[in-house]
């Protein structure tokens, strides 16, 4: 049970954006009124793989911050995750579980929650050939123009409202099903 476990974590300093350029206005590049486009970017998380028998449990959890220059004055935080199961009903047919959330936290100007359910199944009628069966329930409620995961449906109805963001929202309810064909290289 103990082998064949593992735990992998992350940390990570980063430098975003361009100090240098500027919008025709003459003002630093960016969403209007933030006075700098330029800062540090902190990233923590760790994510397990676990195995128990045929069964394949992998959470992972993450934890984002950019600095408040940025933004203003005000660092944004954002704890996200995903917590993923898979299993194979016979060796050529296996199903997966999957939830994804995304949060911004303490800021009240970027409230974005956002939630992803996934359950598929996938044939494999050849080693790296398969067929995907998958329903999908998105929900997810937005203050700024944004995607989640490249989903062009997701931009608010107000681009560029980054002054005051109250103003601007996306909420999206999605549900959706997939019949994929995949090969694996």
């Amino acid at each position: 049970m103990l082998e064949n476990q593992t735990i992998s974590v992350m940390f990570n300093v980063d430098q975003i954006g361009n100090d240098n350029a500027t919008n025709p206005a003459g003002t630093v590049a960016g969403p209007p009124n933030f006075p700098n486009t330029e800062g540090r970017t902190y990233a923590g998380g760790f994510a397990l793989d676990l195995n128990y028998e045929a069964f394949n449990l992998t959470p992972a959890f993450y934890y984002y911050v950019e600095d408040g220059d940025i933004h203003g004055g005000q660092d944004l935080n954002v704890i996200s995750g995903t917590v993923e199961g898979h299993y194979p009903i016979m060796p050529e047919l296996w199903a997966t579980l999957r939830f994804d959330y995304l949060d911004v936290v303490d800021d009240p100007g970027f409230e974005d929650s956002i939630r992803q359910y996934v359950a598929s199944l996938a044939w494999y009628f050849h080693p790296n050939v398969r067929f995907v069966l998958e329903y999908s329930y998105l929900d997810a409620e937005l203050r700024r123009m944004t995607t989640f995961p490249f989903n062009t449906s997701l931009f608010t109805s107000a681009p560029g409202q980054f002054v005051n963001a109250n103003n601007t929202r996306a909420d999206l309810e999605e549900n959706k099903f997939t019949l994929g064909f995949e090969f694996d290289f």
